[in-house]
């Protein structure tokens, strides 16, 4: 299992933990996708999800989504308790690779509702208002 974790996250100073092996593995049809159109409307509902920002700090200055939490993509394993599991988290990076690795990582280790930013922030700049 750590081949895997070295390959998804690079050697990260922490292990990730071990999935619960009482969770059916997820597979590439199984993680849900957020549009950006999505997006806008859940922020702007009255309980909107947790957006989380997985992209390198070097890539924040090219812009963020309003609200959202900055962690990085092999930070994720180590951080995992700043992750709210009561509220919906919608994963971005910048075109939408990393996240869906980030959200299935998420779903892997006993969060259920979970979803990426398809097409990533590039998708947000080009459908917003």
């Amino acid at each position: 299992m750590s081949d895997f974790f070295d390959r998804l996250w690079g050697k990260a100073q922490q292990p990730p933990p071990e999935p619960d092996p009482d969770l059916p593995l997820i597979s590439q049809t199984n993680v849900p996708e957020t549009s950006a159109k999505e997006l806008k409307a859940l922020l702007a509902s009255p309980e909107p999800p947790f957006v989380l920002d997985v992209r390198e700090p070097y890539e924040w200055p090219d812009g963020v989504i309003p609200g959202a939490a900055q962690i990085p993509m092999n930070s994720i394993p180590a951080r995992l308790d700043e992750l709210p599991r009561d509220r919906a988290i919608v994963a971005y990076c910048h075109i939408g690779e990393r996240s869906w690795y980030v959200a299935e990582f998420l779903l892997r280790n006993g969060f259920t509702n979970v979803s990426h930013l398809t097409g990533g922030i590039e998708a947000w700049w080009r459908q917003r208002d």
